[in-house]
């Protein structure tokens, strides 16, 4: 018979559980003492967030190229960005996101990397690291 594995840790100021499912895919995270987070996985693929009630924080939307290649979040709660609303992830020809837009387009992040892939800035709309 299958069953889920849990691997706890406890410090004096935090509990940490991890949980994977019956695949040994990574399905959920609870941090006590500060907050809790839920994940929703198909595979290798992210789908959605939750928090310690199982109310949804974030709704992922994937492409069918690579393994975990999101290309949008539908934030639904102020607990996970200052804002709620869809996000898109626009991204350069290997794959790095160098924008997040939201549904009108507007610019939200910019992302300056390397040649090599480092993260060199990151600017919000108003042009502040």
């Amino acid at each position: 018979m299958l069953k889920k594995k849990r691997i706890s840790k406890s410090s004096a100021s935090k509990n940490l559980n991890l949980s994977f499912g019956l695949k040994g895919n990574f399905d959920s995270m609870c941090i006590y003492n500060s907050y809790s987070r839920k994940y929703a996985y198909d595979g290798q693929e992210i789908l959605a967030e939750f928090d310690e009630n199982d109310a949804a924080l974030a709704v992922y939307t994937h492409s069918t190229l690579r393994t975990d290649d999101v290309l949008a979040a539908d934030i639904r709660s102020n607990k996970l960005a200052n804002q709620t609303g869809s996000y898109f992830y626009l991204k350069d020809a290997i794959g790095s996101v160098v924008d997040v837009t939201d549904a009108n387009g507007n610019l939200i992040q910019h992302y300056a990397y390397s040649s090599f892939g480092k993260v060199l800035k990151i600017v919000d709309s108003s042009e502040t690291d």
